[in-house]
């Protein structure tokens, strides 16, 4: 009862400190976006954009290595085995340096073909400096941050989340600072390595000092079976980056070279919205990754099983909530943040709040995968999604623009990953039938459905001219729907009551 007290303790405070840090990570983004927007343009807000996601392909270097050790770190740290614990650590050092490396020469071999992916590159000013000093920081970023594995496979990640949202606040003041007085982009890049060498550097020396007896060092080497489960595992997690990257970060690269930097401005401000929706949401369940693979090391499967409805219940209710409030309220939002030139496409916009949904929903099967170190068992699918999703993408994208794109993506994640992981949870970590899923997983998609669908006719009756107006009265209808569609379907199921028990507990403490 203890060890589960203290797991769900670590848990709460790992999600508490991650919530406040992602919240501030927000706002921060917003203030920064909205700069860019109204200081800078939107050319620049693209080149930003398209950047990031470039940077993002050459971290595939990393191999999804810092997963696969995590993963491996979590016996050794249940035992207290010092010496197992300073062989990984060792391993994961030099392994980072290499990818440093790695990283550094695909981005300078990548300079080339820069003009092939940025349609409009030649007008854009200093486009390879700014290229450049987006390398310099994702280098700098693998050489100093390889320790922070350890303090998060511990679950101790609220503690150096307290560092981090000094910092994030302390960093972005003066990052907006030299960009408002400067207007300058390229000020604004040096400022931002300056920062992140300095908030890497203090957590670094923080977790020197809490783990003052790993040898992080050591030549000692790990153990030649624990090695193997690594190596196995870093192979199949490098197959899912690049799947996962083809799928999530490749969109700004196809609006870039088939259509314009300005409409990767665009579709990249809803792409933000619904980016920090996942990330928030994806936080709470990420926060129990360590907690579930201790469950699954102690627990029997009815326990795990058991654990997992609660979660899986708890992630219908939240991504189905953002969905429908996404779909009523984001583009007034966007109209009334950026200007109604930022606005997109109806369908556009239906489909990337359908690809939210689906992706959310795989989060939680997505964190038990992890948590029970799954990772060899649907290596390729990744790939397959990501052919699918290039494919389809470069194809329509020529033909009917941004809508081809996220079309791509749609089709992509419904050809494998939204069946195949809850597939491979319920056959590997609980042994059951997946028919009780379908069934359940059906009757969400159905209430989803049903409630955009009254949302579209009951909001589009009603003519509002004020934004602000418009966005309260639509936030308060999104509310007071869902509300009663949820009690009305679920007052009497045992998921439903577990929820409002759970609440209520928290609600006394």
């Amino acid at each position: 009862m203890e060890v589960k007290t203290r797991r769900t303790g670590k848990a709460l405070k790992n999600v508490k400190y991650g919530m406040i840090s992602q919240f501030i990570k927000i706002a921060i983004t917003f203030v920064t976006r909205t700069f860019f927007i109204h200081v800078l343009g939107q050319k620049i807000l693209g080149v930003n954009s398209l950047f990031t996601n470039i940077i993002s392909m050459l971290s595939l270097a990393e191999l999804g290595i810092s997963s696969a050790v995590g993963y491996s770190l979590y016996s050794p740290l249940s035992k207290n085995d010092k010496k197992t614990i300073s062989a990984i650590m060792s391993f994961f050092r030099k392994a980072y340096g290499l990818i440093a490396i790695i990283v550094l020469v695909l981005g300078l071999f990548l300079i080339p073909f820069l003009p092939v992916i940025i349609k409009e590159y030649q007008t854009i000013d200093n486009a390879l400096l700014i290229y450049l000093l987006f390398l310099v920081n994702v280098v700098i970023t693998y050489l100093i941050s390889y320790k922070e594995v350890l303090i998060t496979a511990d679950q101790r990640a609220s503690e150096i989340l307290k560092i981090q949202i000094i910092s994030d606040v302390i960093a972005n003041v003066v990052l907006l600072l030299v960009l408002l007085i400067s207007q300058n982009y390229i000020l604004y890049l040096m400022a931002q390595i300056v920062m992140q060498i300095i908030y890497r550097g203090v957590v670094n020396r923080y977790i020197t000092k809490k783990y003052n007896d790993i040898d992080f060092y050591t030549d000692e080497k790990i153990e030649k079976k624990e090695l193997s489960t690594l190596k196995t595992n870093i192979k199949a997690l490098f197959l899912h980056k690049i799947g996962d990257y083809c799928v999530n970060s490749t969109d700004n690269i196809i609006i870039s070279a088939f259509i314009s930097i300005s409409a990767v401005a665009v579709y990249t401000n809803y792409l933000t919205i619904i980016t920090m929706l996942i990330s928030v949401t994806t936080l709470i369940f990420n926060s129990l990754v360590s907690s579930f693979g201790n469950i699954i090391v102690t627990e029997n499967k009815d326990y795990q099983y058991a654990a997992y409805k609660k979660l899986d219940f708890v992630g219908f209710i939240i991504y189905a909530f953002c969905a429908i409030a996404l779909f009523n309220l984001i583009t007034p939002f966007i109209e009334l943040w950026a200007g109604e030139s930022y606005v997109m496409n109806f369908w556009v916009v239906i489909l990337m709040i359908f690809n939210f949904y689906l992706v959310g929903m795989r989060v939680i099967a997505n964190t038990i995968k992890q948590s029970a170190g799954i990772y060899k068992e649907d290596r390729y699918t990744p790939l397959i999604q990501a052919l699918v999703n290039l494919t389809v993408s470069i194809i329509l994208v020529q033909q009917i623009g941004v809508l081809g794109v996220v079309i791509g993506t749609v089709v992509s994640s419904i050809v494998l990953p939204s069946w195949q992981r809850p597939y491979l949870i319920y056959k590997n970590v609980f042994n059951k039938s997946m028919s009780e899923y379908i069934k359940r997983h059906l009757l969400y998609i159905f209430i989803v459905v049903i409630l955009a669908v009254i949302s579209y006719f009951a909001l589009g009756a009603i003519t509002i001219n004020s934004l602000v107006a418009k966005l309260i009265i639509y936030g308060i209808f999104t509310v007071v729907l869902f509300a009663i569609a949820i009690i009305a379907v679920y007052h009497n199921s045992d998921d439903y009551k577990n929820m409002v028990k759970m609440l209520r507990r928290k609600n006394e403490k």
